[in-house]
């Protein structure tokens, strides 16, 4: 028994293992010899996007007015009536009466100018018949004159004729020539007093011009005692009440034009280079340019979003100026300024009637491109700034095209986008040639020039190897 163990079954066993090894290896199919698979790698291509649209700039911003009024006291006094529709956060019409300010003084002040006109014309009437009246006296004063010059001359006269019994004396001759003297200094002065007369009548006239305009202005004064809205708007603050002392200049309230609207916000310089790029300054030379070229913006249209709770509103907007001329040293961005021309909504329901101060909205600025930029996938931008290209499509590879060559091209990135990356095309190099197709798939290795196979879709190409980015 034990020589059967130890000797007879370990060698049958043994026999029995061999014999099942060639029995399996019979069972055995001839593999054949395999074909190695080509090396040249298999990749999709797309078209290269040249018809950019408009770059969005997405930021934040604050809503404020337009203009704000800060209406004034232009007389002082007393207020004795206010509207009971003068509250901060009510809507006003222009033209609306606000409050009346006591209008007695100036009243009595255009009672007094005006009887102060009424003397100066009574002035001016008698001006015109004391003109009449020294007239008449200087018609007089030369008959007189005449008369006395007859006498003397007839003293005269009589003087040389020897045949007058009476002798006519020089001292008669002599008071006949001073009673001439005396008629012409009468004569003199009325003629003086009537030179004076115009000089006189300007006088009166530009007294009563002076009073009329001291007139105009009193009216003026009283009219302002009724304070009117200058425009239509909501009122921001007040801190009047009837019984109030107000002096020329003290504010009243203040009104805030809501038909139209500005939302403060800040660009970072990235976002003003595509703006700078819009406006043309090359066809100026520099003596040419004025200070306002330099500050001059591009027409850019812009979409206002606030979002209430899960809603959206919008409002249509446009880039109207820089806010300053000197980057924010803190947050290193430019302020800048939207205006809503439309800021009152058409909406209904439970839609914001208005844009109001204080909002936080979203301000979308819908850039046009430059006119030179393309857009390259994400997946299609390799690392160090490099994409891939080749001058053949899918359809002609396979319809018998042949020599499929892959190119090389460095790019600078000049915005990321969603999905994509903008470049401008001065920037590569070399630079694209017509028809050029981008590269999307994956590559362990590129070299420029080198062979590849173009698939039409995903599942043909090979993605075993790690990405080359």
């Amino acid at each position: 028994m034990s020589f059967f163990t130890n000797k007879v079954l370990p060698v049958a066993l043994l026999a029995f293992g061999i014999g099942g090894c060639w029995v399996l290896a019979s069972l055995k199919a001839d593999p054949g010899q395999k074909t190695p698979e080509s090396n040249i790698p298999k990749v999709r291509v797309e078209p290269i996007d040249r018809n950019v649209g408009a770059i969005d700039v997405n930021v934040n911003g604050n809503v404020m007015p337009h203009r704000e009024i800060r209406i004034a006291a232009e007389v002082a006094g007393r207020i004795i009536e206010k509207s009971t529709d003068i509250r901060a956060g009510r809507y006003i019409e222009a033209g609306t009466e606000l409050c009346k300010i006591d209008p007695e003084p100036y009243e009595l002040e255009l009672q007094r100018l005006d009887r102060e006109l009424t003397q100066n014309e009574v002035d001016l009437r008698q001006l015109e018949l004391e003109a009449t009246n020294t007239d008449r006296l200087i018609e007089l004063a030369r008959k007189d004159v005449d008369r006395a010059e007859r006498d003397v001359q007839r003293l005269k006269d009589a003087q040389a004729k020897s045949t007058i019994v009476e002798v006519v004396t020089a001292a008669q001759i002599d008071s006949a020539e001073g009673e001439v003297t005396r008629m012409e200094n009468a004569l003199q002065t009325l003629l003086n007093t009537k030179s004076l007369i115009p000089t006189r009548k300007e006088k009166l006239e530009a007294q009563k011009s002076l009073v009329e305009t001291r007139k105009k202005i009193a009216q003026l004064d009283k009219d302002r005692t009724i304070v009117k809205a200058p425009i239509s708007g909501v009122i921001a603050t007040e801190s009047i009440e009837q019984g109030d002392f107000v002096q020329r200049g003290t504010e009243l309230l203040i009104v805030e034009d809501v038909s139209q609207m500005e939302v403060s916000c800040s660009l970072l310089t990235e976002d003003l280079y595509w703006i700078w790029a819009l406006t043309d300054r090359s066809s100026l030379s520099l003596p040419q340019m004025g200070a306002r070229d330099f500050y001059q913006v591009p027409d850019i249209s812009a979409t206002i979003t606030l979002s209430v709770g899960e809603q959206k509103f919008s409002w249509a907007g446009q880039l109207v100026r820089f806010e300053g001329s000197a980057m924010n040293e803190r947050t290193r961005t430019v302020p800048c300024r939207i205006r809503v021309d439309e800021a009152l909504s058409q909406r209904g329901g439970a839609a914001p009637p208005s844009l109001a101060r204080g909002m936080f909205v979203s301000v979308t600025l819908h850039v046009p491109p430059t006119g030179n930029l393309v857009r390259i996938p994400e997946e299609a931008l390799r690392m160090n700034g490099r994409i891939y290209t080749t001058s053949m499509t899918a359809g002609e590879f396979l319809d018998g095209a042949k020599d499929a060559k892959l190119h090389i091209h460095k790019v600078q990135v000049a915005r990321a986008i969603p999905g994509a990356v903008l470049v401008q095309q001065d920037t590569i190099n070399p630079p694209l040639p017509p028809g050029a197709q981008l590269i999307v798939s994956p590559l362990l290795y590129a070299s420029d020039d080198m062979d590849v196979v173009i698939v039409a879709d995903r599942e043909s190409e090979d993605n075993s190897a790690p990405t080359n980015n």
